[in-house]
């Protein structure tokens, strides 16, 4: 059997780009997995929040924003944002009731969230 002789110079270099072609991998992987994640609250939102006239419905939004290597997804009531936690946990009346709770939101997050680390993990043992 031969012996193959490698420099610590070309081993050090060659371990470097493996590692930084995994970080990239990652990355990559982590920045669509939020995109994904984003679009897909929106629309169960969309889908599952209370319809009356349909317009707080129709204006969840989701949106991806990136600061250098940092990313992160937030998904937004465009027009009737000051409305969404009176939906979610009720709120007082003036004759002194409560109003019925819609939640909505919750769920939607707690499911991004499983979601998200499902696939954080998946993409971190694939690389």
């Amino acid at each position: 059997m031969s012996e193959t002789r490698i420099s610590t110079d070309d081993l050090s270099q060659s371990i470097k780009k493996l590692i930084d072609s995994y970080t990239d991998r990652v990355a990559d992987g982590i920045q669509s997995t939020i995109k994904k994640i984003t679009e897909k609250s929106a629309s169960e939102l969309q889908a599952t929040s209370p319809k009356r006239t349909g317009d707080y419905a129709r204006d969840w939004r989701g949106k991806v924003f990136e600061h250098g290597s940092y990313t992160y997804g937030e998904v937004y009531n465009q027009k009737h944002y000051q409305v969404t936690h009176l939906l979610e946990f009720g709120h007082a009346n003036k004759s002194g009731g409560r109003t019925k709770a819609f939640e909505h939101v919750l769920p939607v997050n707690d499911e991004a969230v499983k979601e998200f680390e499902t696939e954080i993990k998946r993409i971190i043992e694939g690389g």
